[in-house]
């Protein structure tokens, strides 16, 4: 890339279908005035009544976590929040794709049984006998009646161990499994024909170097044109997306970056590019990351944009961390399209509008097949 992506922690973060939580800054009200130093005030003569006068006590840290909760509330930016550790820590293992656990993806099935879909390859499950099509009863030795809470149980500290009683053949099975730290794939790929697919489920930590080596092996199988699909990715690691959209373009501008003031960054791509015809699939939920990458090609004519307007998610956050454990989560910038589109509530009308599916037919996935043959 000719100009390197100078702007520190920034992310774009995950805005469809996940919420992490809220919080911010302790301050003394002796730095404090005005207006802020009155609010203060009152607020220690409430703390104080509640201690003398109250029939119920108040929890010191819950009471400190929700006047930083509040604070940043107080913006009306949906999107900036403060985390506490635990928030903290899960986001970082979002951002690094990376998690404790033995590396199985499941659905909620009846009851609280969670049908095991994908084993990954060389993780804990696998070498413990964990096959597709099990399904999970109980995780040391409880029943659980939700997909998260599934999930929760199972994932934990690498090192440690955890108990599944799984259901196989009709016959169950006790089976206890060493966690690890185990990393998510970001990128997935299949070939019919000489037509690639590449599905970017979300934007981490190496998602980039994911998307290329599937380029890579698609192109061995004998691919000669690629279809990436975008749709449902609600975002994740702006840098990750400018480096797949460096990868596929030639020399031209990839987005540019607006902060508080109005100063305005334009991030570039270099000369080099994949000189591969394709096409990228959109739709309602693909946002943020996903449409930094969805206007870049559409505005540099890199490939044809098919499917559903996008979300609409043009404004950056950048994580701030504290000592303590603790993170901010701010909106700090907004982006525009290389010609100079405003995405934020507005979204990206593709180049080619299909709906969705019809019956069992995935129509947009079959317009871009036509398309590039």
């Amino acid at each position: 890339m000719k100009k390197k992506f100078s702007l520190v922690a920034l992310l774009v973060t995950l805005c469809v279908g996940m919420v992490i939580g809220g919080l911010a800054v302790w301050a003394s009200p002796s730095v404090m005035g005005g207006k802020s130093y009155t609010n203060m005030k009152k607020l220690r003569q409430i703390e104080s009544d509640i201690d003398k006068r109250g029939l119920y006590k108040a929890d010191e840290k819950k009471f400190r976590e929700g006047i930083l909760k509040s604070y940043v509330n107080s913006m009306g930016d949906e999107y900036s929040t403060y985390l506490n550790k635990e928030e903290t820590k899960l986001l970082n293992s979002v951002i690094s794709g990376t998690y404790g656990g033995i590396g199985i993806e499941f659905k909620q099935d009846t009851g609280s049984t969670g049908v095991v879909l994908k084993v990954y390859k060389d993780a804990p499950a696998e070498k413990a006998g964990i096959l597709e099509g099990d399904r999970i009863l109980k995780v040391d030795g409880k029943e659980y009646q939700d997909a998260d809470l599934i999930a929760k149980a199972i994932r934990g500290e690498a090192g440690t161990k955890v108990k599944l009683v799984i259901l196989r053949n009709n016959q169950e099975l006790e089976i206890e499994i060493v966690r690890a730290e185990v990393q998510l794939q970001s990128v997935q790929s299949s070939i019919v024909g000489n037509i690639g697919y590449i599905k970017i489920l979300t934007f981490e930590e190496n998602t980039s170097q994911e998307f290329e080596r599937e380029v890579t092996s698609l192109k061995e199988k004998g691919a000669s044109s690629l279809i990436i699909d975008l749709r449902g990715n609600g975002g994740g690691l702006m840098a990750e997306g400018v480096k797949i959209a460096d990868y596929l373009l030639p020399e031209g501008i990839i987005t540019r970056v607006k902060d508080k003031d109005g100063h305005e960054e334009l991030i570039k791509s270099d000369e080099k590019y994949l000189n591969m015809k394709y096409v990228i699939l959109i739709d309602g939920n693909s946002a943020s990351t996903s449409e930094i990458l969805a206007s870049a090609i559409q505005d540099n004519k890199g490939g044809a944009l098919i499917g559903e307007k996008s979300f609409g998610k043009g404004i950056i956050q950048s994580i701030i961390t504290y000592e303590d454990g603790t993170s901010l989560k701010l909106t700090t910038h907004q982006y525009l399209s290389p010609n100079k589109h405003k995405i934020h509530k507005k979204g990206i009308t593709p180049d080619v509008e299909v709906t969705g599916k019809s019956g069992d037919t995935d129509v947009q996935l079959q317009k871009a097949i036509e398309m590039l043959q």
